[in-house]
Formats: C-alpha cells, sequence, structure tokens
C-alpha cells in the first residue's frame, strides 16, 4: 500500500482573532515510494506555516480565507509531478510517431516505416513534445523534418466514389488534375464506382458536394 492518510482534529487555530479551531486532514499518494508518503504523513502537518494577513492581503488583495481558497481553485493551476509529465510527454510521443507512421510511406519500397523507426528518427532529429499543442500538428512537423533527412512523403489517400455514369467524364478530368490514378472502376446500375488513389491534400472536398 503506497498510500496514506493523515487526520489531526483541532490542530490549531487561526489567531488570537479567530480563534475558530482547525483541522488537518490530509492523503498522500506514494507514487510507487511508500516511504515518501509516510513521511509526508509524520511531518508535513507540522511544519506548515500559516500565512500572516498582511502577507494575504499582499498576494490576494484580501485575508478572506474562504474566498483564497474560491480564488486559488478558479484560477490556480494543475501542478503535475515529474513523473506524470514525463509519462504524458512519452505518451503524446509515441501518438505523434503513430500518426507519421500510418500518414506516411516510404516512396522507394510503397510501405510505411515501422513504428520503432520512426519513434528512433524523431530521437535523432531531437524532436521535443510540446504538450500545448495537438498531436496531429505536430505530427505534420515531425514528417515536414523527417523529410530534409529521408526519403518519406504522405501515403497516397484511397477514395471510393460513387458518380452517374454520365459525370463521369468531368470526373475523369477533374482526377487527372489531381494527379490521381483510377485503381478499379465497377459498373452498377445507373451508378459508376470508382476507387482512385491520390497524393496530397484533399482537394476534392468541394467539387465532391
Amino acid at each position: 500500500m503506497e498510500d496514506a492518510v493523515a487526520i489531526h482534529p483541532l490542530l490549531c487555530r487561526r489567531s488570537s482573532q479567530n480563534p475558530a479551531d482547525l483541522h488537518f486532514f490530509g492523503v498522500y499518494d506514494g507514487h510507487c515510494c511508500s516511504h515518501v508518503a509516510m513521511k509526508c504523513k509524520d511531518r508535513l502537518h507540522e511544519i506548515g506555516v500559516l500565512a500572516k494577513s498582511k502577507d494575504l492581503v499582499a498576494a490576494f488583495g484580501t485575508d478572506d480565507q474562504t474566498n483564497i481558497c474560491l480564488e486559488i481553485l478558479d484560477k490556480g493551476e494543475l501542478q503535475v509531478a515529474g513523473k506524470e509529465r514525463d509519462s504524458q510527454l512519452s505518451s503524446q510521443f509515441r501518438d505523434i510517431a503513430t500518426i507519421v507512421m500510418q500518414k506516411t510511406i516510404n516512396p522507394e519500397t510503397q510501405h510505411p516505416y515501422t513504428i520503432s523507426m520512426i519513434e528512433r528518427l524523431m530521437h535523432e532529429i531531437h524532436f521535443a513534445v510540446d504538450p500545448h499543442s495537438s498531436s496531429k500538428k505536430q505530427s505534420l512537423d515531425v514528417i515536414r523534418e523527417l523529410q530534409k533527412h529521408l526519403p518519406i512523403k504522405l501515403s497516397p489517400m484511397r477514395l471510393r466514389l460513387y458518380v452517374p455514369e454520365q459525370k463521369f467524364s468531368s470526373l475523369s478530368e477533374k482526377l487527372n488534375d489531381w494527379t490521381a490514378s483510377i485503381v478499379s472502376k465497377d459498373e452498377s446500375g445507373s451508378q459508376l464506382s470508382i476507387v482512385s488513389v491520390r497524393h496530397g491534400p484533399l482537394r476534392a472536398q468541394s467539387y465532391l458536394k
């Protein structure tokens, strides 16, 4: 059991002017180190210092402890422990590498790189995760940087299009403009099913609406 609990009723009084009794309740998470939780349980309540009224006013503009607590809850930032932060960054690093693997191929082999190779390359280019930016956006930055060092490009996008047969010729022209290649055509009733492969960003959206 790594957690520890401390309960100290009537630990101290607020002040001689406001003698309301204060109670102390603490729950300590050991984070894989039970001895740390036990040390906090035994000592933390003894080394705490009550802030003086003038210090509270200087910091918060008031010495009303209820309002101060509400302001801390409303505007304060969650402090993440070092191990938790490292775990979050490691997880996001993996997410970014996974997106890069899924969205790219080696143009020489037409196959994607492995996730372990992507992660190794990210380390080699000294990529640092930005926890305030999305994994998808950072994956694009990684792809652009990796393109400076090895053959890598966005993988082809497969689209299945269902269009009236009479519009097939005009669509064919658009496919040529988009440097797409038609992989297969299947005629089904009055509809023509086309599977096409195309590189680059999706530019067909407005045309296909």
